[in-house]
């Protein structure tokens, strides 16, 4: 089902309710609205949407006027708004606007991850814990924080380790942030401001785009940079930042290692960092296959990993791993996304080129990727002086 976006009506004006999920929710309103002015602010929250860029909106408002038979004035009793990757853009946007395989990439990236809200192997369920372990604090009535019921947060006061809350927001830097799901989740529900940088027109378009509509626009920047290049820069400036997240962006950096040290130049004392990368899983043919692709992917073990970690002075502290439902609910979207968008264009050269080569990355993920190939969120803090490390 097609992403919908509530809308709430209250004296004229309309108000983002929630972003990104399914379904239809009945709005509430105040019934001195005449059916002009619910009708215009219908078309205003649709005309709020964004429709440029490689990977835009389409939206149509569908209010629901309902009278009162006592006033005759009328309110808004529902209003959809259906909110659809509008696969059309790049037929808007012109063929001779490409510059290059780098455009052409990025478009492929955005239309196939139309309907991810999270652009990488893992849920919101994960993605809150890493927040918690990234040691940001939650907001008062966090919508989300009951996902974090198996974790003993304050319930038992008197354990050895706790935290106690200080109140105080965190600056968070998210590199390849894409479309901005980790960074909204983490301003609604965590004491935190946070920097997204990514390359991709498309995706920081939509951040923008959801930016404007959230509650928390003013603890949430985009930039559009690269984000090794950016990176650098904000170190020499000496800008500093509590957490510092690259999360399946390694490539931005080059390696593993090449991003711990790089994100490491922007950490403040005491900051943490969670970097996630595919790993190999340890079972038989795994070798064989690693040696396979090896000039495509650079593929390590998790022992390998963490000898990697601690060569670079840190601890790993916490670690959230993709499940395989995960990893299918990741891949499926990319194939529902791309053959949609050829259903709607079959005689598109370029939808076409999309699906055939995500169906070819379809038929390797299910006959190998699948079995040899894991996906982990790693997170980071420097060690304590005096650690003995296993390296």
């Amino acid at each position: 089902m097609t992403p919908v976006r509530w809308a709430r009506c209250i004296g004229g004006r309309a108000f983002p309710t929630g972003c990104w999920e399914s379904g239809s929710r009945r709005a509430s309103s105040r019934p001195a609205v005449t059916q002009a002015r619910a009708l215009a602010c219908a078309r205003k929250f649709e005309e709020g949407v964004d429709r440029g860029g490689s990977n835009s909106i389409m939206a149509s408002a569908r209010p629901a006027l309902a009278t009162n038979n006592r006033t005759g004035s009328y309110g808004v009793a529902v209003m959809e708004l259906r909110v659809e990757p509008d696969f059309r853009s790049y037929e808007r946007r012109g063929r001779g606007e490409r510059r290059g395989w780098s455009l052409d990439r990025f478009e492929f990236y955005s239309t196939s991850h139309s309907f991810h809200r999270f652009m990488n192997p893992t849920n919101i369920d994960k993605l809150m814990e890493l927040g918690w372990a990234c040691r940001l604090e939650l907001r008062q009535g966090a919508p989300e924080a009951w996902r974090l019921a198996n974790i003993n947060d304050g319930l038992f006061p008197d354990a050895a380790v706790t935290r106690s809350a200080t109140g105080v927001e965190k600056r968070v830097l998210d590199v390849g942030c894409g479309k901005g799901g980790l960074t909204f989740l983490l301003v609604e529900n965590f004491l935190a401001r946070c920097l997204g940088v990514d390359l991709s027109p498309g995706e920081i378009r939509q951040a923008e785009a959801r930016r404007r509509l959230s509650a928390f626009a003013n603890k949430v920047q985009f930039v559009r940079a690269d984000g090794r290049e950016y990176t650098r820069a904000l170190a020499s400036k000496g800008d500093r930042f509590d957490v510092a997240l690259c999360i399946g962006a390694t490539f931005i950096f080059g390696s593993f290692e090449d991003t711990i040290e790089a994100l490491g130049s922007c950490l403040a004392d005491g900051g943490v960092l969670a970097i996630g990368e595919a790993t190999l899983n340890e079972c038989e043919g795994a070798q064989a296959y690693r040696d396979e692709v090896a000039s495509e992917i650079v593929l390590r073990t998790d022992r390998e990993l963490l000898e990697i970690i601690e060569r670079n002075g840190y601890d790993l502290t916490y670690m959230v791993e993709a499940s395989l439902p995960d990893w299918d609910r990741y891949e499926s979207l990319q194939w529902l996304a791309l053959h949609r968008n050829l259903a709607l264009h079959p005689d598109d050269p370029e939808a076409r080129a999309h699906w055939e080569r995500k169906h070819k990355e379809k038929v390797s993920y299910l006959s190998r990727e699948r079995r040899y190939i894991g996906w982990k969120i790693f997170v980071l803090e420097k060690a304590v002086a005096g650690t003995r490390l296993t390296t």
